[in-house]
């Protein structure tokens, strides 16, 4: 939006340095008298050859377009799209189930910032490219286990005799025995629910369930 002007010289060449506001390119020219004029990027100078009158010129700048990639893996939301410069721009990713944590890595020092699956791009101002990763989410497995039944005479175990839990899942440990009373066992301080869910003339089975399961389990019968 500034006016530049020269006094040249009859047949001499005019040359015009410019310098586009920032995230401008140039776009076009158009002189009076039909003069042709030459645009160097590099330089960021206009140039008229051999003025043989007086002559006017129009430049227009235009923002750069740019173009954002971002490659989400092991989820959705990869996307190509083009911006101009200085744009901000948000986009949405969704982690493929069993996956959590995303970590974002862009080309050209791009400010990005990433929080709860949704990609803030700051001011634009390079082509860019961004790679989200999700990590398979991890899960914390717990141990359930019984001891001493190995030469109990009444007592038999039906399920196995260790078993692994995921974290906040349901265990059980289920007994069949041959005894009147329902075997009383002591599981680290954890007191399961019991059920009695089979009985017949000679035996009965007995369902000891844990809820939520948060730490390793050992159990003993008493």
């Amino acid at each position: 939006d500034e006016s530049n002007s020269n006094i040249i010289q009859r047949e001499e060449n005019a040359i015009f340095k410019i310098i586009p506001n920032e995230g401008y390119i140039f776009k076009e020219v158009t002189c009076t008298n039909n003069k042709e004029a030459t645009w160097d990027d590099k330089n960021n100078t206009l140039t008229l050859n051999v003025i043989m009158q007086d002559t006017e010129c129009n430049l227009n700048f235009e923002k750069k377009q740019l173009k954002i990639n971002l490659t989400v893996k092991n989820g959705s939301g990869s996307i190509t799209e083009n911006v101009y410069y200085g744009d901000n721009k948000t986009i949405i990713a969704t982690p493929n189930t069993g996956y959590n944590d995303g970590n974002i890595t862009c080309t050209n020092n791009q400010i990005v910032t990433f929080d709860n699956n949704t990609i803030y791009f700051e001011k634009i101002t390079n082509n860019t490219t961004c790679t989200l990763t999700y990590s398979k989410e991890k899960i914390n497995t717990f141990s359930l286990n019984i001891t001493n039944l190995e030469n109990n005479e009444t007592i038999s175990l039906i399920s196995e005799k260790t078993q692994n839990i995921k974290s906040g899942e349901t265990g059980k440990i289920i007994l069949r025995t041959t005894q009147k009373d329902i075997p009383q066992l002591n599981c680290s301080g954890i007191i399961p629910n019991i059920n009695e869910i089979e009985k017949t003339e000679n035996s009965k089975t007995i369902e000891y369930v844990f809820y939520n399961v948060q730490q390793n389990i050992t159990c003993k019968v008493e």
